[in-house]
């Protein structure tokens, strides 16, 4: 009667034994007999490996490797699935990754990220189709004279918007009238308004930036047309921003259940935008006009072309709203800081219109202030697949297999930033300016990858906090009786596309009062 249950013993013992060897033989002796193969940090399941943790709680995944190896910051590897993913945290070895395009490749995650979208098929191979002019079928493109295929045509026009220039200058333009037509004591109004006197307006600050921000970058954008195909726009993008990162990571949509009916509806105004006019879409910005033709003379199909655009749209104005939040933080919390911002910005408003050129050029404090508030919440990364094995700090990196660089791990390197790298520092950048282009600095990453927005962020966010300072005074509510508000807390707990925002529960409310 005894025999199964003994049976049963030695198998869960043999079976116990076999995990402890293959742990001693994957991570002591291999590593041991291919010292040029970064290690692997230790886990417990084979071919699962660390791939719940890391989608659970990246940023403690990658901590908890670089501690297992000393913090030396030496090329390492987390198992995913059935793929190991290289783990780059030097600033030496970001440089080395960002050069090497050829043997590192951004197009191969672009083509991810693409499908992760819903670009898929042939409206896929079309957009990586190098078009040629001896070719049968073949359309001109006056707006492609290289004759590049639509994504990297796409990344030029990006650039040609965002990077200085009368382009960028336009679009900064019109993105300062939509706030100063929004920052009027009459239109602060909807869910961000917790609650109204005669003289005062208490304000969710998360709502407030979430919906106002929002608001105003679609409105520079594309103008006023969106917004009347879909009334509820606002809400719907802020779903997707809330769950961008399970897009991004090709999560099952069911799993979700506000990100399917928000996507359905947004994808519904982009047609209805799509099949409009030029003359009646005359405020959209050269950029968005520019791709939709070139989609147009590709011959992409139009879910492919909405799913596009709503990649786009969605980058245009995700990481702008948590930024602002973070930034709004740190002045409520210090009172002191606030003022000083509001002072030096004041002579860019001399004659009531923001003078964008002079706040980002003449006022030092809020700059530092903004690169500070971007090295501590980045929570990005920049990712890259290995197309030839290559050397990298002693370590091969095989093909096939992955390379990420995640920003916090750089912005929080102690090496760079001291034992106070996890404190907000509003002068930091004043006193060490050429941390501004430290290789442990990347809050828009690097390489063929760098985001060219970097210009135009920096003018929505400090044009948004200045403006709102000029007009308003602006102080943390307390209720008499209970303790006061506490700082937010960052969210570690899903994996981060951009900027990070605070935990779901964490808030800050605001009280809302007209400048005299």
């Amino acid at each position: 009667m005894a025999y199964p249950w003994i049976k049963s013993l030695w198998l869960f013992l043999l079976g116990i034994l076999t995990l402890f060897l293959w742990r001693i033989w994957a991570f002591t002796i291999s590593p041991y007999l291919n010292p040029e193969r970064p290690r692997e940090a230790p886990y417990w399941i084979p071919f699962i490996g660390h791939s719940f943790s890391f989608f659970w709680n990246r940023d403690k995944t990658i901590e908890a490797g670089l501690n297992t190896f000393g913090r030396t910051h030496e090329p390492f590897a987390l198992r995913i699935f059935c793929e190991r993913m290289y783990i780059i945290s030097s600033p030496a070895d970001t440089v080395t990754i960002y050069r090497n395009s050829a043997a590192f490749s951004w197009d191969e995650y672009m083509n991810l990220l693409l499908q992760a979208f819903g670009i898929t098929g042939r409206s896929l191979e079309l957009a990586w189709h190098n078009p040629r002019p001896d070719a049968m079928g073949f359309k001109p493109n006056p707006l492609n004279p290289q004759n590049k295929n639509l994504i990297h045509l796409t990344e030029d026009f990006y650039k040609a918007q965002l990077l200085p220039g009368d382009k960028l200058d336009h679009l900064t333009s019109r993105y300062i009238d939509v706030i100063d037509h929004t920052f009027h004591w009459k239109n602060f109004s909807g869910k961000y308004v917790l609650e109204e006197g005669a003289a005062y307006k208490r304000i969710s600050l998360k709502l407030f930036v979430r919906m106002v921000m929002t608001e105003t970058v679609t409105r520079a954008m594309l103008g006023e047309i969106m917004f009347s195909f879909e009334p509820d726009l606002v809400n719907h993008l802020m779903v997707l921003h809330d769950y961008s990162w399970a897009v991004v990571f090709n999560l099952p949509k069911v799993l979700f259940p506000k990100l399917g009916p928000a996507l359905g509806n947004l994808s519904k105004a982009i047609r209805s935008y799509l099949n409009t006019s030029e003359l009646d879409r005359e405020d959209e910005c050269w950029a968005i006009r520019s791709i939709l033709k070139s989609q147009e003379i590709t011959g992409m199909d139009e879910d492919s072309r909405v799913a596009m655009f709503i990649m786009i749209w969605w980058a245009a104005h995700s990481n702008t709203v948590n930024a602002c939040f973070w930034i709004f933080s740190y002045l409520l919390f210090n009172p002191g800081l606030l003022e000083s911002i509001r002072e030096e910005t004041t002579p860019a408003f001399k004659d009531g219109r923001l003078d964008s050129s002079y706040l980002a050029n003449e006022c030092p404090l809020l700059d530092s202030v903004w690169s500070e508030v971007l090295r501590l919440v980045n929570g990005a990364m920049s990712v890259r697949k290995v197309v030839t094995s290559t050397k990298v700090s002693g370590k091969i990196l095989e093909s096939g297999n992955t390379v990420m660089i995640p920003f916090r791990q750089l912005h929080y390197n102690t090496n760079v930033w001291g034992s106070a790298c996890f404190d907000f520092d509003p002068e930091r950048f004043i006193r060490e300016p050429k941390l501004q282009s430290h290789p442990s600095y990347r809050p828009f990453g690097g390489g063929i990858s760098y985001c060219p927005g970097k210009s135009l962020a920096k003018s929505e966010v400090c044009g948004f906090v200045a403006s709102l300072l000029q007009r308003f005074d602006i102080s943390l509510f307390t209720r008499p009786g209970e303790p006061p508000q506490v700082f937010p807390k960052l969210d570690d707990t899903r994996p981060s596309t951009g900027t990070t925002g605070p935990m779901d529960d964490m808030d800050l409310v605001f009280d809302l009062v007209p400048r005299r």
